[in-house]
């Protein structure tokens, strides 16, 4: 029996109620390496239990299973301007990603590789995935297929989706996504947070819809379909999403069943040997390094003040520095820094020697600064990074710098975190309660993908509040019916007040009119 049977075998027996093998596609035309990577291990799981997989993505690996098939979509350029995703007016910033993220969907779409599975009338899926990021219009796979659909998420849910998933969220407590707030907020705060949540919801309803319709539009155009769906038909297929979030790692807010905490998902368990040469390197560490990265969208040459400011930072402290970064933008190098354009990262945060990680303030960062118990110095760029540096200041675990930080105060923050053993106290025991599940990421993952599968999407699993209309969830016809209502009320009890008083008054002056009558009586007698 080789290796490959007993791998099967063994995950197999591992995950209770297996499920028949099934067909399942996934498309996810990400912008980014780090929107389709976290999930990649699930696919190959999912193949290894015995499902047949398809997989169109520009960033996916060949897997050695029989049953899983690459398809490498065809490139698409899309210029991603750091310079629109780093608007400080957040309202800007959220239209501009969402209009970048559109066109990309829409592009892709219109390429021959998806046409031609969606045109094929031989070809069946039981399950599709798709991600949650501003291309629901995706959702139009399902009905193609009339199969389920199960959403992946990258990052904490965006509000629209908790709005198309009915998932209770309310902007009092819980920080927008794309917001620097914690979920305690003062006045101000919850203004700025509440306004700001109700504008991308509208925005989604007013603006995205057409826009997804246009994707829909895209998609089946060629799939012989005489009867191209509305987008409010095609969201019925959502059965679940797999979310990178977990309370230990953000916030504690409401979730449906619809919505399953998969936070860590992408992190292997199994600690690799580092390559020699960073070995070498860290074997000479007498106190510790320090590992720098700054994600896999932010280009080195587009932040290349901060990389001078963090290498003369470096010359100036004892502890061993591993960089993932681009050597020729940086220039002379500080013999205790070691620069490598890839690098395994959570082997490096795993390890015992490392002291501290400086990064972009990226969410999968923050998860693995939390899962291996390192504390963090994050530098927000963009988008969701200020809220995640929020989640770090909440839980003590690091400090926040900008990035137009000074050298001065780059070198403060840093050398106060290595100095505090707080941050490291508060960062394990962070990693303790993340860690402590009953269920890994990954076989939580599973389980609820079979599922879906067992139950034909298992429609039970929804929401009641999905069937009703969006004044009906909000209770606006209630609120309404309420306000007329007491509106009513106070008008007849006021009618009936004027009226008696009215009568109680004619009685009055009667009664005075008589009494009168009888004094003057009385003068004549």
């Amino acid at each position: 029996m080789n290796l490959t049977l007993l791998a099967l075998l063994f995950t197999i027996t591992n995950l209770p109620y297996f499920t028949e093998e099934a067909n399942i596609f996934v498309y996810l035309p990400s912008i980014g390496r780090s929107h389709f990577k976290p999930f990649e291990p699930l696919f190959f799981t999912l193949a290894q239990r015995g499902h047949n997989v398809t997989v169109m993505s520009r960033f996916s690996s060949k897997a050695k299973f029989a049953n899983y098939t690459y398809i490498e979509p065809k490139r698409v350029h899309m210029d991603i301007v750091l310079s629109d995703l780093r608007k400080e007016n957040r309202f800007i910033n959220w239209i501009c990603l969402h209009s970048m993220a559109q066109k990309f969907v829409i592009t892709l779409a219109e390429h021959g590789e998806l046409e031609s599975i969606v045109n094929s009338k031989d070809t069946k899926f039981d399950l599709v995935f798709i991600e949650l990021y501003h291309g629901d219009g995706l959702l139009s796979l399902g009905y193609r297929f009339n199969c389920p659909v199960i959403g992946l998420s990258f990052q904490q849910l965006l509000p629209q989706y908790h709005w198309l998933m009915k998932n209770p969220i309310t902007f009092s407590y819980i920080p927008h996504l794309f917001s620097p707030y914690k979920d305690v907020m003062n006045f101000w705060e919850r203004w700025i947070n509440s306004v700001f949540g109700i504008f991308t919801i509208l925005f989604n309803h007013f603006v995205s819809v057409p826009w997804q319709q246009k994707q829909i539009n895209s998609i089946l155009r060629s799939a012989n379909i005489t009867k191209i769906p509305l987008f409010k038909e095609t969201r019925q297929y959502l059965s679940l999403a797999l979310v990178e979030s977990h309370f230990t790692a953000g916030y504690v807010k409401p979730s449906v069943p619809t919505i399953v905490d998969v936070a860590g998902i992408h992190i292997n368990t199994t600690r690799n040997e580092l390559p020699q040469d960073l070995q070498n390197f860290i074997n000479d560490a007498k106190d510790g390094f320090i590992y720098v990265s700054l994600g896999t969208l932010i280009e080195p040459e587009f932040v290349n003040e901060i990389g001078l400011n963090l290498m003369e930072v470096f010359r100036n402290i004892s502890h061993k520095i591993i960089w993932k970064w681009n050597k020729t933008i940086i220039g002379d190098v500080s013999n205790n820094v070691m620069i490598q354009q890839w690098l395994p990262q959570i082997d490096i945060l795993n390890h015992p020697k490392c002291k501290l990680f400086i990064s972009h303030g990226g969410y999968h960062s923050l998860l693995e600064t939390i899962y291996s118990g390192v504390p963090i110095v994050a530098m927000p760029f963009f988008t969701d990074q200020y809220y995640n540096g929020g989640i770090i200041e909440k839980f003590s675990i690091g400090k926040i710098t900008s990035t137009k930080s000074t050298t001065a105060e780059l070198h403060k923050i840093i050398t106060e975190v290595l100095a505090n053993d707080e941050y490291r106290k508060n960062v394990r025991h962070q990693s303790k309660l993340f860690r402590d599940r009953p269920m890994s990421p990954m076989d939580t993952a599973v389980y609820w993908v079979e599922y879906v599968l067992r139950y034909k999407g298992a429609p039970h699993l929804k929401s009641s509040a999905t069937k009703l209309y969006w004044f009906e969830y909000l209770l606006l016809d209630v609120i309404l019916a309420s306000i007329v209502t007491v509106y009513v009320l106070i008008y007849f009890v006021k009618k009936l007040i004027n009226t008696c008083y009215t009568y109680l008054r004619k009685i009055v002056v009667r009664l005075r009119k008589q009494e009168l009558k009888n004094v003057e009586k009385c003068k004549k007698n």
